[in-house]
């Protein structure tokens, strides 16, 4: 998202990982054209887009934006961690599905 930083993303760790969530969905921000943040190229103030071809432009698998206080490594592992916690979390824990 737009402005997001490392900090966030582990906020959102935390918030995933302290809350009895059976499912969880995560995707990378994609400014879509006709979106609030397409528009006047709003997108350009927080971060930087990485593909103009928006044929590729995915939320779930691809990453066409990264934010200025991240690098998509970071925004990667955070992604996966994520993932790989939470779902050894609900195999550990069958209280939380």
């Amino acid at each position: 998202m737009p402005g997001e930083d490392e900090q966030s993303l582990i906020d959102t760790y935390n918030f995933i990982m302290n809350n009895p969530l059976g499912f969880i969905s995560l995707t990378y921000f994609t400014p879509l054209p006709g979106s609030f943040f397409w528009e006047d190229d709003k997108y350009l103030e927080y971060g930087t887009l990485r593909c103009n071809d928006y044929s590729k432009f995915n939320m779930f698998s691809g990453m066409p934006y990264v934010p200025n206080d991240l690098t998509s490594e970071q925004m990667k592992y955070y992604r996966d961690k994520m993932y790989k916690d939470f779902l050894f979390s609900v195999f550990k824990d069958s209280t939380r599905v």
